[in-house]
């Protein structure tokens, strides 16, 4: 009998048995190796936070966030923001938000437009604020669309 990668050749009621090598390289790959806890899916941790269980969204968004899932960014970024669920940190916050805008997504776009005109985690800049809404004001956001033409009247110390 051939032997194949991964299966060993014993046989047991007719069926190949998988090796415990190839099991245990494929639950590492899956992050459950050593008892390491499932990872959440994108899906389940912004459920929790638009369902208002900030609590459990504190602790599943930074995994998705760190992956680069730009709407559990943004997510993210407003926990740190509000101090719900996690320590209020504006830095965090703008650093989040900044992620999720820079892979364009127009909800964090202008909310890092709003973040530079209050200067909430950064020196307000009435420039760069411009600049984000407009971003998401190309893509079609409705509240972009409002906000712009409003920041271009404003007064350098905000509006």
């Amino acid at each position: 009998m051939r032997q194949r990668i991964g299966v060993e050749p014993t046989r047991r009621r007719g069926r190949h048995r998988l090796s415990s090598s190839l099991i245990g390289s494929a639950l590492a790959g899956l992050g459950l190796a050593h008892g390491a806890p499932p990872q959440p899916s994108p899906e389940t941790a912004l459920a929790a936070y638009q369902e208002g269980r900030y609590e459990q969204a504190a602790r599943t968004l930074p995994a998705c966030a760190a992956k680069g899932v730009a709407e559990c960014q943004l997510a993210l970024g407003l926990l740190y923001k509000a101090g719900i669920g996690v320590t209020h940190d504006e830095y965090q916050a703008f650093n989040w938000v900044r992620q999720a805008a820079l892979q364009g997504l127009a909800p964090a776009q202008v909310e890092l437009g709003l973040m530079y005109v209050r200067g909430i985690g950064v020196t307000d800049n009435l420039d760069h604020a411009l600049t984000w809404v407009h971003r998401a004001a190309e893509q079609g956001d409705p509240d972009a669309r409002r906000l712009y033409p409003r920041l271009l009247h404003a007064e350098p110390d905000g509006c």
